[in-house]
């Protein structure tokens, strides 16, 4: 349980929420808006099923004394794990790392899809798993096959970056320091290509302190029909517009945003969607529906473009760094 959040608390909505989970994630705004004999009603109704985690020192004292607390300051919530004492989230390191043991397909494919990250924090390494696997199937490798010794080696350094990156810790909220949801925010999303993958990341700014924070990124491996890159840019755009629509739409309750700006450093992609002349029927299908999310095009050059990370040759010490 978070002491701060996105809405005033309720009586009765925690009893309510519980009856329905085992697990249940809810938020305050502030201590202040904590209805405490509720939940503590409800502690008592469920405590036998019931611990509590919270970055809020008094809930945890509360529930210490009633020996209802999870005694974790790392608790999992939502695939990730949550560091209750600091308030950051950080990831469930599960990768191994035994470089004595012949990689196959199978392990690759594994060890890959062990990784969970849904806000696409470390989408520089995953997309670079992604794309070795793409490669070992190129090869029409067996699934229990050992790799070639030039694979292994190339293998071996995606899983050390892999390992690397899970290690990174995120502040839970976007800010660090207390404002006005009330103020005027925009989204920002970056699209970009190589001719290995092509991606987009969405970015949150709050105009009034001009603080700006990463919210959420994706990435793809390009496919395996080769395709000319301004047409992987136009597929990175499209990410881009789904991306930032799907974050609008979660955070349109919570926050204030004035403003959707689409960011891409190919001005062919630019012209495309400026255009009003007829195009290929690919560029078309993919233009409307960029189209159909209003947006402020705008260019980028290449070196101020942050979706490169995404795109690009970079490991896990990019995200520590």
């Amino acid at each position: 349980m978070s002491a701060r959040g996105t809405r005033p608390a309720y009586r009765g909505k925690m009893t309510q929420l519980l009856k329905k989970a085992e697990d249940t994630i809810v938020k305050f705004n502030s201590e202040d808006d904590v209805d405490w004999d509720n939940l503590l009603i409800t502690k008592e109704h469920l405590k036998s099923r019931t611990s509590w985690a919270s970055n809020c020192e008094q809930l945890r004292d509360l529930t210490k004394a009633d020996n209802v607390a999870d005694l974790n300051t790392e608790v999992h919530i939502l695939g990730l794990r949550w560091k209750t004492l600091s308030d950051e989230l950080t990831y469930a390191n599960n990768i191994s790392n035994d470089k004595t043991i012949l990689p196959t397909k199978r392990e690759v494919s594994s060890a890959t899809s062990s990784v969970y990250d849904p806000f696409g924090y470390l989408a520089p390494v995953v997309i670079k798993a992604k794309i070795f696997t793409q490669e070992l199937w190129k090869r029409k490798l067996d699934w229990d096959e050992p790799l070639p010794s030039d694979l292994t080696n190339e293998w071996n350094a995606i899983l050390t970056d892999l390992k690397t990156a899970t290690n990174i810790t995120m502040n839970r909220e976007y800010f660090s320091d207390v404002y006005d949801r009330k103020d005027d925010h925009e989204l920002h999303v970056f699209v970009d290509a190589s001719t290995r993958a092509y991606g987009a990341a969405v970015y949150l700014r709050n105009n009034n302190t001009e603080q700006t924070s990463l919210v959420m990124s994706k990435t793809r491996a390009a496919p395996l029909k080769k395709q000319t890159l301004p047409r992987l840019e136009l597929m990175g755009a499209v990410i881009g517009t789904r991306l930032i629509q799907f974050v609008s739409d979660a955070l349109k309750d919570t926050v204030n945003i004035t403003k959707h700006i689409i960011w891409s450093d190919s001005q062919i992609v630019l012209h495309w969607l400026k255009s009003d002349k007829k195009l290929p029927l690919f560029v078309t299908n993919r233009v409307n529906e960029i189209k159909t999310f209003p947006m402020t095009m705008k260019y980028c050059p290449t070196k101020d473009n942050h979706t490169g990370y995404n795109t690009q040759n970079y490991g896990g010490a990019v995200l520590l760094g």
